[in-house]
């Protein structure tokens, strides 16, 4: 297996904003804006995803997939 570069590191979450590893980039946990209406938080977190993305030399037209994490409603 090749290298895996983690950045944006959150020692007290245990969490990696950006994974690098077997030529594939992973993003997490893009958020910005928070308590602001609906629509701020999504262009927040868009923001966050460019920035992240260009971080590593890459653009949104770089991306494959997204996906919202579903809550668990008990």
């Amino acid at each position: 297996m090749s290298h895996i570069s983690r950045t944006e590191l959150d020692e007290e979450w245990a969490h990696a904003g950006i994974v690098e590893a077997g030529g594939f980039v992973f993003i997490s946990y893009c958020m910005k804006n928070e308590g602001q209406p609906i629509e701020n938080q999504i262009n927040g977190a868009f923001d966050v995803l460019n920035d992240r993305l260009a971080s590593v030399g890459l653009t949104m037209g770089s991306v494959v997939k997204m996906e919202k994490k579903k809550k668990n409603i008990s």
